[in-house]
């Protein structure tokens, strides 16, 4: 026999598993009724008619005007509240914090960037913990109800722990961010939901929850910037890998012998030949350039600047026909800030890919832009955390 406590942990649980399988129909089917939803979701009516109650009295949902049914009293349709509830996402670049506060539709409410130091992770992740709050207080004036914050950062996440792995590029290890935040938030009196994942699984997210890939079961995110990061989508969820390295294609070796030396110590990283850093030792034989530095000079025609876009698209090229040939996904959605000087490498790009990949595999609607451009990642941290609140799985 199952000890009381037992027992109200598990009506605990199924009242919670019922709640969010009702906000994710809501959303995904809107202006169902209590009977459509109990009938969909087979649940009991009275069960439903509770939880929409509470849902309801909560903000969550809005009961539209009364509509006459068929047989019996007239029903309401029941609409997820988008114009009610918030969602806080933030991207944490080598330099510098990107911060959007959106609906649940993923439309972007208010934008807003700042630069950082860099250097020690307690004063970078401070200066974060206050761009949250800022924000969250925003939301509040605004009379809207925030769901969550998320946050996307430049390295590999151990997805139980919210522990930064490493950064390279900010010369960070093992940073405990999540717990940082988390106090630094409660400090501010803002006890919020806070989901952390790295920067090109967000902006994976992006593209799923809130892009035109939503009926895309799986798909392949590419981030081209500063470094060169990735983000798996199968079967709607983001692939963390055993201790969450998954995705860190930047760091697969494209040039075995004769390589670049990269941050992360190794030779020949796929990072030092399609990046920001890349192109700039390409153009300037050093990796400091801008990417505004970069984008002047390709506007000029000679043969350093043809060189240097012919091997950034030649190994952009291989790299996507090598994934392609793995993976088989249904896209590959190439998105980050060089996606501003796609114009230069685009086709020749695409060229590379469709000579490299078996015609079962490379269709030309299988690599795809990104619909977000520079907000992906904090767009697809806010969705990620309106994920983590309908899914039980990640709060329990």
């Amino acid at each position: 026999m199952k000890h009381a406590g037992a027992i109200a942990g598990d009506q605990a649980l199924l009242k919670k598993l019922n709640r969010m399988a009702l906000l994710r129909t809501i959303r995904e089917t809107p202006g169902l009724s209590r009977a459509d939803l109990a009938k969909k979701l087979d649940l009991a009516k009275p069960t439903v008619s509770q939880l929409i109650q509470e849902l309801a009295e909560e903000g969550w949902i809005l009961l539209g005007s009364q509509e006459a049914s068929r047989v019996g009293r007239p029903s309401l349709p029941i609409h997820f509240n988008h114009d009610g509830l918030a969602l806080v996402g933030v991207e944490l670049t080598p330099h510098q914090l990107n911060l959007v506060v959106t609906n649940p539709r993923g439309e972007v409410l208010k934008a807003e960037q700042e630069r950082h130091a860099g250097g020690d992770p307690t004063s970078v992740l401070s200066q974060t913990a206050a761009l949250m709050v800022r924000a969250l207080e925003h939301c509040q004036t605004e009379k809207r109800q925030v769901v969550g914050v998320g946050l996307g950062l430049p390295g590999p996440v151990d997805p139980r722990s919210g522990v930064l792995l490493y950064a390279p590029n900010l010369d960070w290890s093992s940073v405990p961010v999540q717990s940082f935040l988390e106090s630094a938030l409660k400090q501010a009196g803002q006890d919020v939901l806070l989901y952390i994942n790295n920067e090109a699984k967000t902006a994976a997210m992006s593209e799923y929850m809130f892009g035109n890939l939503t009926d895309v079961e799986d798909l392949i995110y590419l981030s081209l910037g500063e470094g060169l990061g990735s983000g798996f989508v199968l079967k709607r969820d983001i692939l963390h890998g055993r201790s969450g390295y998954a995705g860190e294609i930047g760091h697969t070796i494209l040039q075995p012998d004769q390589g670049r030396r990269c941050t992360c110590g190794k030779t020949g990283c796929a990072e030092t030949l399609i990046s920001v850093r890349a192109l700039s030792q390409s153009l300037f034989g050093h990796g400091q350039g801008t990417l505004n530095e970069i984008t002047e000079a390709l506007q000029v025609q000679n043969p350093e600047t043809f060189s240097a876009v012919h091997s950034f698209s030649r190994y952009l090229g291989i790299l996507i026909s090598n994934l392609l040939t793995t993976f088989n996904p249904s896209r590959v959605v190439l998105g980050g800030p060089l996606m501003g000087l796609s114009e230069h490498f685009w086709d020749s790009m695409l060229n590379e890919v469709r000579t490299r990949t078996h015609p079962g595999i490379y269709t030309d609607q299988v690599i795809v832009k990104c619909r977000f451009e520079e907000h992906a990642s904090a767009i697809g941290a806010a969705g990620s955390a309106l994920q983590m609140a309908l899914n039980v799985r990640s709060q329990v």
